[in-house]
């Protein structure tokens, strides 16, 4: 998995950041969507009121989303926060997977960023699946994601295609046994 690409854009007036995490754009973001295998992974500490420090997540998006947590940590926890700014983290399709990542390790390792939900702040277009159920659900406070009704990418995940493989199987299964096989 590779490297996020990103900037961080300061509305100072309005103490706002917002931190852009950029979509697939080459060979190397294309490998980080390939590595999807879906992996446990432990973080800091839970990144809402009553979670775990487990999450079963997608293996790329992770990895590379704790390279970008690893890089603005810093300007975060040390600039962001104990100034007041709001902080908004956004992209489209790998970077909405990596914004929400980002969202989730940053609560992790920062706080005071659950305390309000005005805080921190995701919004996500067109992601791929990546995190577990429950993590799913807990994240719905400070992220909001949109999906054009069209767009497969934000349902692109191994479970439907599974539950279809089946359901051919048995269809085949079917038609093999009335004499329609071919």
């Amino acid at each position: 998995p590779g490297y996020l690409g990103h900037y961080v854009a300061l509305k100072t007036d309005e103490k706002t950041a917002i931190i852009g995490v950029k979509g697939t754009s080459g060979l190397e973001d294309m490998l980080t969507d390939a590595c999807a295998s879906s992996v446990e992974y432990n973080i800091d500490r839970p990144f809402y009121d009553g979670g775990g420090t487990a999450l079963r997540c997608h293996e790329g998006i992770f990895l590379s989303s704790t390279r970008l947590a690893d890089e603005l940590d810093p300007l975060v926890k040390n600039l962001l926060v104990p100034s007041g700014y709001e902080i908004i983290v956004t992209g489209h399709s790998l970077g909405a997977a990596g914004s929400i990542m980002l969202g989730v390790l940053l609560r992790s390792r920062i706080p005071s960023l659950q305390q309000s939900q005005e805080k921190l702040k995701v919004y996500a277009f067109a992601s791929p699946p990546i995190l577990d159920s429950k993590s799913s659900e807990a994240c719905m406070p400070f992220v909001t994601t949109v999906v054009n009704n069209c767009d497969c990418v934000p349902r692109a995940n191994i479970a439907p295609a599974l539950t279809t493989m089946k359901f051919m199987k048995r269809v085949d299964t079917k038609l093999k046994l009335k004499g329609l096989d071919m």
